[in-house]
């Protein structure tokens, strides 16, 4: 965590099993790559907070799949599509 005058940030990393696949459920077989997100939050501190958070993106291997790619979801933190948190909703 660091803390300015102007704002608090986090640097955080989401780890653990890998995901479900959103189309077919399935667990992701390995990672393609890793992507930051930065999600807006509660001031914290009284300074506004960002979460500069990096995701996994795991491959499907096979052709037939319409969805190659997907990202992780990290639950009680943010939403799909959104740049801040469920707590500033």
């Amino acid at each position: 965590m660091h803390v300015t005058e102007e704002r608090a940030a986090v640097e955080a990393s989401s780890c653990g099993r890998p995901p479900a696949c959103p189309d077919c459920g399935c667990p992701g077989p390995r990672v393609h790559s890793r992507n930051v997100r930065r999600v807006t939050e509660r001031p914290v501190l009284g300074r506004p907070l960002v979460i500069s958070l990096k995701v996994r993106r795991f491959f499907r291997e096979r052709a037939s799949y319409r969805r190659r790619t997907f990202a992780e979801q990290v639950l009680d933190l943010g939403e799909r599509y959104r740049c801040h948190g469920v707590g500033l909703r």
